[in-house]
């Protein structure tokens, strides 16, 4: 994975921010019964929209979950990525 956008938070910051949200665990996961299968993770919006801390996210995963080039970096337009007719101008 190629960073191309300085990242927004340092490892420290990015480790409290974890720390403090998952210390208590995860309700959903646990509730689901999904906490060993293995997980995919899609984001979708109905009006265009700009990425902003993929860096950041890739960065709470442990090395081999990891995205390569699928990784959509920040400040990238997804007007960029999607067909014209799917992507609609404010």
């Amino acid at each position: 994975m190629t960073n191309t956008v300085p990242c927004a938070l340092d490892d420290h910051a990015l480790q409290q921010l974890l720390d403090e949200d998952v210390r208590f665990g995860d309700l959903t996961t646990e509730s689901l019964g999904v906490q060993a299968r293995p997980g995919r993770i899609r984001f979708f919006a109905r009006d265009a929209m700009t990425v902003c801390c993929s860096e950041e996210a890739a960065r709470l995963l442990p090395p081999e979950c990891r995205p390569d080039e699928t990784l959509s970096p920040s400040r990238q337009s997804l007007c960029d990525l999607a067909s014209a007719e799917r992507c609609r101008k404010p």
